[in-house]
């Protein structure tokens, strides 16, 4: 039996949510940064919706990597214990999800 089989669909409905869920927030967010000018200038839905888009496609990211590695999803707790700090989100992808072997693309990464 594969690994990945032993998943429960339920936690496979639950990330495809999440997933699309961060989408639509960073998507949204965008779309209300469009909208700002001289007239408007209240940003803080955008940056709202942008940062929480980008915190759960991160959790979303590095839920995967922990699936790859242990063969089940992280339980709640330990999702929770990730933080909301999109640096340190950023930095735990960049650290867990590519190989030492890859300098090129952990530097590419890191330069933004």
């Amino acid at each position: 039996m594969n690994k990945l089989e032993k998943i429960i669909p339920k936690q496979w409905v639950s990330l495809d949510e999440e997933i699309h869920t961060s989408i639509k927030l960073i998507q949204l967010g965008i779309k209300e940064l469009h909208e700002i000018s001289h007239k408007n200038d209240f940003y803080h839905l955008s940056l709202l919706l942008l940062s929480g888009g980008f915190e759960r496609f991160m959790k979303c990211m590095i839920c995967l990597k922990y699936l790859d590695e242990n063969g089940k999803f992280p339980t709640s707790e330990k999702i929770k214990s990730f933080s909301h700090n999109l640096v340190n989100l950023k930095e735990k992808i960049i650290s867990d999800c590519f190989s030492r072997e890859a300098p090129y693309e952990k530097q590419t990464l890191n330069q933004d």
